[in-house]
């Protein structure tokens, strides 16, 4: 890293000033010290904040646009104009071009991760749940692979990923981390998520325990119910779709569309 090599350079020298101006003294240790640390925070400082700047522009826009949208599509469902099938299409190619532009933006940060030691992680993380959402899963695995996993849903999509790919070692080695690292609500998707995948698997016994663990940390009524589901024999009725818009984001599944308003009201007539 730049920062560190420029601080370097500046703690050599000040140590050697220190020590050929003022030999026999511990002034060369200190300055030497000083002159490490100044730059590294100032040049650190400055950097972040342009850094941050970048990334929390691109994802507040990003939310704005998304909301935006979600509001468009439930206006028109609500009027029972156009098909679902339609106002879903829009949805995906509304969202991948928002998304599309989002990663745009976002290389304006790249030259800084050289200066910054956390940047590369930090925009990996961003990219890699971009490129997932819009189903670019090479890119997303590419990115996922060094990030901060600082979020519940990011461990979740790297779980899901190394279950696509088959390395179900590493999915229980991140269920396990990731439970530990995110207490009570927040482990829900984690705990949804490997109970689902050892369903997949046949796993039922496994995804009992998995859920009366869940249930047991979170409180979530969607784990509770799937472990009752599933402890009396109801395989087909175990489901995660409870959680909503926080597990469909996966893309392991496809939530059902919605009925429009026409539909329902000339079933009524």
């Amino acid at each position: 890293m730049l920062t560190l090599a420029i601080s370097a350079v500046c703690g050599i020298i000040a140590a050697q000033f220190g020590y050929y101006q003022l030999p026999g003294s511990s002034w060369g240790v200190f300055l030497g010290a000083g002159g490490f640390a100044v730059p590294l925070f100032a040049i650190t400082f400055v950097v972040r904040r342009k850094f941050q700047k970048i990334v929390n522009g691109v994802q507040n826009r990003t939310q704005q646009e998304q909301q935006q949208l979600q509001r468009r599509i439930s206006q028109m469902q609500a009027s029972g104009s156009g098909s679902a099938k339609g106002a879903q299409k829009q949805i995906e190619k509304k969202q991948t071009e928002v998304i599309q532009n989002a990663i745009q933006e976002l290389e304006q940060a790249q030259p800084l991760c050289k200066w910054n030691i956390a940047g590369e992680r930090q925009l990996n993380t961003l990219k890699g749940s971009f490129y997932y959402q819009i189903g670019e899963f090479k890119k997303a695995d590419e990115c996922l692979r060094k990030c901060f996993a600082f979020d519940p849903m990011i461990m979740a999509m790297k779980m899901a990923r190394c279950y696509q790919n088959g390395d179900l070692k590493q999915v229980h080695k991140l269920y396990k981390r990731g439970t530990r690292r995110f207490r009570k609500d927040k482990g829900t998707i984690l705990y949804a998520l490997y109970s689902w995948i050892l369903v997949k698997q046949n796993q039922i016994d496994e995804a009992i325990q998995v859920l009366s663990k869940g249930a047991e940390k979170t409180g979530s009524e969607v784990l509770q119910e799937n472990w009752k589901n599933l402890s009396n024999n109801k395989v087909r009725q175990f489901s995660n779709a409870g959680l909503g818009e926080q597990w469909y984001a996966l893309l392991l599944e496809t939530p059902k569309p919605p009925k429009s308003r026409k539909k329902v009201s000339r079933r009524r007539k």
